[in-house]
């Protein structure tokens, strides 16, 4: 695949400030959540760091740039590049849901973000480095990512605040540097991971075969994606917080489905939309049980199918193929009256579809709390859409212990985890053949793709740990790639009962990432 290399000869130094500033006290709370994806002030030890980097001429947008930084006495020299991806494009819509006084919701297109984004994505695999670049009102950049060598987040200064930083200039800005051009930045360590369970029997309901056409070579899911409001919150609540994230975690998704041939599977994002406020997903309300933090998954994807419909004039149906609603509060089904909680619920067979009475029976719903590690609950609920059983339970001839991706239960610690058996191969077959989805064989156009960007790229192995179980770390050894390990040490407890493994992209070993549950050369 090409790689197109974003560019210019910039250098950035990164000279460190006093942590005394305890700049966090004089941050609000939203400020805090987008810094230290938390709004009180138990945050995590940081540093304050200048970068100095050079201008960026127009001339030079086809090259990269050189990315070093300072911090905890350390020094990271690299060279960034961006890559190029084909499962997103410029022209993929980002839309805001907010929620009207008069009951309804507004839907609106943010006008060129996908392509500010793509502009601004720059990566380097060795060192493990994702950062997107922005600007603030003055002209400086605001850099924002990781340094996944170092597990290092980087983190622009609130603008509001880098006034009062300026005025520790003479004594924290001590490096000889040949660019003037400079920004404060937060950089911190950050240790990381969750709690599990099941993934649900899908919904059924009833669809009338037809007669197949011929079934292209490469088939193409629209997925529209749907962030609630808890997550896109906790993601940092903004655009550039959290669509990076959410192309991140599709990646990983769609890296589950290159196993299969005949036809090959390559997914695209329809759109990403983004709930602004808690009301703005009706469906999601009225799933709320159990608890302000639980949904029953049941009522989320029947509620959700006739909540796409009735908005079908805003999001017209040929506009995507299937629906996935990603949300970090629990999810769960009613088992005797009691909640049985799992990791995703999904309709059987759903692609395409449409029932004119109960709604569109596209959708898939998702648990995942900003780690990526929803992301093979997001494969196994799309293979329920696609028409795939559980094996298991549907498929005795396929066991749940081989840990294959539509196992009954996560599996993650076998080399199957990225593997369809037969049965789903077969159950994909016979859904291609007997209710010709034909939606899923048009060729998307969402223009110049946007990089692709692995999940363990953005949030190493340690931040996947401590997202979940704060104060945690990961256990890193080639092992990570099929079962997550974190310990917390100042308790001294291991949390081994993590029941997926780290994304793909992770450091496993020198010289050495996560894809495909093995630990493999960066080469």
């Amino acid at each position: 695949m090409a790689i197109l290399k974003l560019i210019a000869g910039l250098n950035f130094i990164g000279a460190v400030l006093s942590s005394s500033l305890e700049l966090h006290h004089h941050m609000t709370p939203e400020e805090r959540q987008q810094v230290f994806y938390t709004d009180g002030t138990d945050v995590p030890p940081y540093e304050v760091v200048t970068i100095h980097s050079s201008k960026v001429e127009k001339r030079d947008v086809n090259a990269g740039h050189v990315f070093e930084v300072n911090a905890y006495g350390e020094n990271v020299k690299a060279w960034i590049t961006l890559t190029e991806g084909i499962f997103a494009g410029v022209n993929t819509p980002i839309c805001g849901v907010r929620s009207r006084r008069d009951g309804r919701i507004d839907i609106y297109k943010y006008p060129n973000k996908m392509k500010e984004i793509e502009a601004t994505v720059f990566k380097n695999t060795n060192q493990g480095i994702t950062m997107t670049v922005n600007y603030r009102s003055d002209g400086t950049r605001m850099m924002n990512g990781i340094v996944g060598s170092k597990n290092w987040y980087v983190k622009p200064v609130p603008e509001r605040l880098t006034n009062s930083i300026s005025r520790y200039r003479r004594s924290v800005d001590n490096i000889n540097s040949d660019y003037d051009d400079k920004s404060y930045h937060i950089v911190y360590q950050i240790p990381m991971t969750a709690n599990n369970s099941t993934l649900m029997a899908p919904l059924t309901q009833s669809k009338k075969s037809k007669r197949a056409i011929r079934i292209p070579p490469v088939i193409y899911p629209e997925v529209l994606v749907i962030l609630d409001w808890g997550l896109y919150r906790q993601l940092g609540g903004t655009i550039e917080s959290a669509v990076p994230y959410v192309l991140s975690f599709w990646n990983g998704v769609d890296l589950k489905y290159r196993g299969l041939r005949n036809p090959r599977y390559r997914l695209n994002i329809a759109a990403i939309f983004l709930s602004e406020d808690p009301n703005a997903l009706s469906f999601i309300q009225n799933s709320i049980s159990y608890g302000p933090t639980s949904l029953d998954s049941q009522l989320v994807i029947q509620h959700s199918a006739r909540w796409l419909f009735d908005h079908q004039k805003i999001v017209p149906l040929n506009e995507y193929d299937v629906a996935v609603i990603l949300t970090n509060r629990r999810i769960f089904t009613n088992k005797n009256g009691r909640p049985s909680y799992g990791l995703g619920r999904a309709w059987i067979s759903g692609a395409c579809s449409t029932n004119d009475q109960y709604g569109v029976h596209r959708s898939a719903v998702v648990h995942d709390e900003g780690t990526f590690g929803g992301i093979h609950a997001a494969a196994h609920e799309l293979g329920h859409l696609f028409g795939a059983n559980h094996d298991g339970i549907e498929h005795p001839d396929c066991p749940t212990h081989v840990g294959t991706i539509m196992a009954d239960h996560p599996i993650l610690n076998t080399e199957y985890s990225y593997s369809w058996s037969w049965c789903s191969q077969n159950d994909l077959s016979r859904f291609l053949n007997y209710y010709n989805p034909t939606c899923l064989y048009n060729v998307p156009n969402p223009g110049t793709p946007v990089p692709r960007l692995l999940p363990g790229k953005m949030m190493n192995a340690h931040q996947q740990c401590s997202m979940i179980n704060r104060n945690t770390q990961a256990y890193i050894t080639t092992d990570i790639c099929k079962k997550l390990v974190c310990y917390d040490a100042a308790r001294r407890v291991w949390y081994n009962n993590v029941d997926w493994s780290a994304a793909d992209g992770t450091y496993c070993a020198p010289g050495r990432m996560c894809l495909y549950g093995k630990c493999v050369s960066e080469n």
